[in-house]
């Protein structure tokens, strides 16, 4: 059995468990939703796989209520009746706690209803307990936003006539490719050896949860869906005279209306301090704005995480946003995020840098 992130293209398997538990929902319906949360940090959506088949799903997110601080709850969890009983369901609530402590939450949180006699067994089980029973109030607003229909891009999918990311670029010293499933064998040692150098700054990278050919190779399925769906586009830079990968790059639809893209990258622990996370993201920048049509890109990064601001900063982007103290790192420490941007026909211009 593989545990990875969901995509849009997973939509009529999610549609079809979250039927059989019995709350009836369209294909559309899902692709919308989880286009509405793509690429946000404080949601987690996942499905677990086994022979070829989605068996369960899993979705959670991260809140901060005031009486009781920074928590994770799963606001959704389903597995295929036929496999249950064979641990996918403890499998991905174990997978979404190493993402709350990865997150540094203190606390996971699960409601369920008390016809479902089978979960008041299963929770407590992992550890959980009964902490309050309580009533649930529902007050209908208005109508869910309605999911744009089959012939009009879904929101963060890039539109038609922007070009998709070019099967190659070159730079003096790299060559820039989209990542794909014949990269399974060197990806899983690069997952491995990255692990520890990922935990603080990029523990929600898929990378990060890497440790066997098998999730290698689900993750490396799932960036060739996100690049045929037209969501985002998963890089690797590698050196041209050796042949070996030095950096990651993911480029997310931010906006396809504009388009604006969204920008993100780490350096494989063994190529650090050598320039390739710069050199390597200005020539995706320079795609983007030729090719692509990019309005903007923008890129977020942590405040105590030096070198990426840095690179953003050698990249001509200009600091646009300070968030303090809005995240907590395993470690139990506290920092902020810098937002950067850079819009098209500025990137050539020098930039001045507000103080932290």
């Amino acid at each position: 059995m593989t545990i990875r992130p969901t995509v849009l293209s997973d939509a009529a398997e999610i549609a079809r468990l979250t039927t059989e538990l019995g709350y009836p929902a369209e294909t559309a319906a899902v692709t919308g939703r989880l286009a509405r949360i793509a690429g946000q940090p404080d949601h987690l959506v996942i499905i677990a796989i086994l022979d070829g088949t989605v068996v369960g799903w899993l979705q959670a997110h991260a809140s901060t209520v005031l009486e009781s601080g920074f928590r994770i709850e799963i606001t959704g969890l389903v597995v295929d009746s036929a496999h249950r009983g064979g641990g996918i369901g403890r499998s991905l609530v174990q997978q979404a706690e190493r993402w709350a402590a990865a997150l540094g939450a203190g606390t996971m949180v699960v409601r369920s209803n008390l016809q479902r006699t089978d979960s008041h067994r299963f929770y407590p089980a992992l550890g959980y307990e009964l902490s309050k029973t309580q009533a649930v109030y529902r007050k209908q607003l208005a109508r869910e936003p309605p999911v744009p229909p089959a012939d009009s891009p879904i929101p963060a999918v890039l539109q038609p006539g922007i070009a998709d990311f070019p099967p190659r670029l070159e730079t003096g010293r790299l060559y820039v490719r989209p990542l794909h499933g014949g990269d399974t064998a060197w990806y899983t040692d690069v997952g491995r050896r990255n692990h520890e150098h990922l935990a603080r700054f990029e523990s929600g990278n898929a990378a990060f949860g890497v440790g066997s050919e098998a999730e290698a190779a689900t993750v490396l399925r799932s960036f060739e869906d996100d690049r045929r769906n037209r969501t985002a586009f998963f890089l690797g830079a590698f050196r041209k005279d050796i042949d070996t990968f030095v950096v990651q790059i993911c480029v997310g639809v931010a906006n396809a209306a504009l388009p604006e893209f969204s920008l993100g990258f780490f350096a494989d622990v063994r190529h650090e301090g050598q320039g390739y996370v710069t050199e390597a993201s200005r020539a995706v920048i320079r795609c983007l704005l030729d090719r692509m049509q990019a309005r903007r890109v923008t890129l977020w990064c942590d405040q105590s995480n030096e070198r990426s601001w840095r690179v953003a900063e050698r990249c001509g982007f200009r600091r646009e946003g300070h968030l303090r103290q809005n995240k907590r790192h395993p470690d139990g420490t506290v920092s902020g995020s810098f937002c950067y941007g850079l819009a098209r026909g500025q990137e050539n211009e020098p930039t001045a840098m507000p103080p932290a």
